[in-house]
């Protein structure tokens, strides 16, 4: 799968799909709200996960591929992504690009998994253990540094890989890259509150991928309107600084930068 950027394919350049019949509307929009975006909204994303019912229904995603994405955002070279929201990824974008290639996932899909998880932070750090760039969980680095770059992209996008291999449904992919399974309901997530906080799902995290990073919107800061993106933002309560990310992260040191810059001119 090949990057690309599209407008979309519906009307207005809103994303066209079906819209099961146990799903909420799918009530796309051209510019990006709230609980909205041109992927669709957040409760159409959600599918079957309320905090008004909390142990019934669960998480059903809907089914849309890569290729039906509206894909705003502009990840096609280097000097694209250094004057976009995704300016902290360009010191790696040559690692982004290569991986795509090699592996066969978008570099748009994982960049902006990098900011979403860390802010495209080599050196975060997750509460569970997670590490680097994309917030691999432990069980993946085993046999890596997966605070290298080059060795957390290349993991990141085997596993997203695998997980689209598995099902082509991308919106069940990035859910499950955060620990989304079918039938998750909301008292599932709001479990983890007995022992960890950070261990809960991120229950904005489809809507701030697909309708912020996707779109070239920062997905943690604020809207024309002051508005954040989400709804739930059930991660609040984690701490002070609310819901920036799944990783406790530290600045981005020069020698970062530098090291991107060397890869860009060789």
């Amino acid at each position: 799968m090949k990057y690309s950027k599209r407008q979309g394919n519906g009307p207005s350049g809103v994303i066209s799909v079906s819209q099961p019949a146990s799903c909420p509307s799918v009530n796309a929009s051209a510019k990006t709200t709230e609980t909205t975006g041109p992927n669709g909204s957040l409760f159409f994303l959600t599918c079957g996960i309320s905090d008004t019912d909390q142990y019934n229904g669960g998480w059903s995603p809907p089914t849309i591929r890569f290729d039906q994405l509206v894909v705003n955002a502009d990840f096609s070279s280097v000097q694209a992504v250094s004057s976009s929201v995704f300016r902290p990824c360009a010191p790696f974008y040559d690692i982004f690009r290569n991986a795509s290639a090699d592996i066969g996932v978008p570099s748009v899909l994982l960049a902006a998994f990098a900011m979403q998880e860390s802010r495209c932070n080599p050196y975060a750090t997750g509460a569970g253990g997670s590490a680097g760039l994309l917030q691999l969980s432990p069980d993946k680095c085993t046999n890596s540094n997966c605070y290298d770059p080059w060795a957390n992209i290349y993991i990141g996008a085997r596993y997203l890989k695998s997980l689209l291999d598995a099902d082509p449904n991308i919106v069940q992919a990035v859910g499950n890259w955060n620990g989304w399974y079918k039938g998750m309901t909301f008292a599932n997530v709001r479990s983890a509150l007995d022992w960890n906080c950070y261990a809960q799902q991120n229950l904005d995290y489809l809507q701030q991928y697909f309708n912020g990073w996707l779109q070239d919107i920062d997905a943690y800061g604020r809207l024309e309107d002051g508005g954040r993106l989400g709804f739930f933002f059930n991660l609040d309560e984690c701490d002070s600084g609310g819901s920036s990310g799944s990783s406790r992260n530290t600045p981005i040191p020069w020698t970062v930068y530098l090291y991107g810059l060397l890869l860009f001119l060789l």
